[in-house]
């Protein structure tokens, strides 16, 4: 059963034609012409129901196993609970202790938390896994309201979900992967939605606290903020960053203050990972090319933008292209250290997101090129079925 279950978790890059098909659908379907305009809210809010239920279904599932599927699951897990008993996090390499993961504390504080205050279960452990997936996913809604109705918002979120499926079962393990999907799109949310803080000084605050929480679940967490903190920089300027920057600083050292954090214990783990090295052929044959197939509709939203919008600040620039690369190169070689993977993108994907969000909810605006584009990546994503 746990092999089909994988299986079925890896047939999910199929998904990524059918998030093409269904966007480029409700741009070119007329539904007056066909009479089925009444139709209309009704068709497109099952597409999003069906997408959404496999997307939250799947952990759901998960949560009935009495087990878990990976080892990393397990020993983040068993660190987890150790960690709100007290228990060394980080033992030195002479200490008696003999257990150690490249992670940052926030990973063990966030997970063991739920089987300290509701009792620890397999149950209780893989809480996390449905929270954090419905949190993806609310928070994709929520971007996407500003430029569209609530049933094109739902569509638009529920169809992205297909993105990171094709991760496999990353984005709800119990691993510091899903913990840092999560943190990347709650980054996004506070610069999609800075109606929900009333300044932009308390979203630069909130967005310094997220890097800061984010560098604590894995060090390569800053890499993830880097196109965030690029549109701060680029649109709102040097003193936002320094606020986002000194809040980060707090978040980074918080965890530190707890006698049985040890920052020279956590300084030796990370220099063990330091001296592993670089499968550099994989990264720039394998992973980078993964990445620019991700960046197609940002790319794409590039061609697309109409030059005398009225909201400039959410116009995609050279520059911007330009830090979603730099920031995609150093992902794909870390990607390729040994013992890391291809997921090692998947915290990139919210920014994507966050940065094409109007022209993936706007299809009908797309040039008969702009469509030829997609459905070649459409197709290209099918072709990487094929033996």
């Amino acid at each position: 059963m746990v092999e089909t279950f994988l299986w079925y978790q890896e047939r999910t890059v199929l998904l990524w034609f059918g998030l093409f098909f269904w966007v480029a659908l409700v741009g070119v379907l007329n539904f007056e012409k066909f009479k089925l305009d009444r139709w209309k809210d009704r068709v497109l809010w099952l597409a999003a129901l069906l997408v959404g239920a496999v997307f939250i279904g799947i952990p759901a599932h998960y949560l009935s196993f009495d087990r878990v599927m990976d080892h990393g699951e397990l020993s983040v897990s068993v660190m987890s609970w150790l960690a709100w008993r007290g228990q060394q996090v980080y033992p030195l390499i002479d200490s008696p202790y003999d257990y150690a993961n490249f992670y940052g504390p926030i990973t063990y504080f966030f997970f063991g938390l739920f089987p300290k205050i509701l009792g620890p279960s397999f149950l209780t452990m893989k809480t996390p896994c449905l929270i954090l997936p419905a949190f993806f996913w609310a928070s994709l809604y929520w971007m996407l309201r500003p430029f569209a109705s609530r049933t094109i918002a739902f569509l638009g979120a529920s169809l992205f979900l297909l993105v990171p499926m094709m991760f496999g079962a990353f984005y709800y393990w119990l691993r510091p992967d899903s913990l840092m999907l999560a943190l990347a799109t709650a980054g996004c949310l506070v610069l999609a939605r800075p109606d929900f803080f009333g300044k932009r000084s308390a979203a630069s605050l909130c967005l310094g606290l997220l890097l800061g929480f984010a560098i604590n679940t894995k060090v390569q967490g800053a890499l993830y903020f880097i196109p965030l903190f690029w549109f701060v920089l680029s649109r709102r300027g040097w003193t936002a960053v320094w606020i986002g920057l000194i809040a980060s600083l707090v978040a980074i050292a918080a965890p530190f203050l707890f006698p049985w954090v040890s920052f020279s214990g956590f300084w030796e783990i990370l220099d063990a990972a330091r001296v592993q090295g670089v499968e550099w052929g994989e990264a720039l044959k394998h992973f980078f090319p993964i990445f620019l197939f991700l960046l197609v509709p940002l790319f794409i939203a590039y061609r697309a933008q109409s030059k005398d919008s009225a909201d400039r600040e959410w116009e995609i620039r050279p520059l911007d292209l330009g830090a979603f690369l730099f920031t995609g190169l150093i992902a794909s070689v870390i990607s390729a250290k040994p013992g890391a993977g291809y997921y090692q993108l998947m915290p990139l994907e919210p920014a994507i997101f966050l940065y094409a969000r109007r022209f993936f909810v706007s299809p009908s605006l797309w040039t008969p090129k702009q469509r030829a584009a997609v459905f070649a990546a459409a197709l290209t994503a099918l072709s990487l079925l094929l033996p």
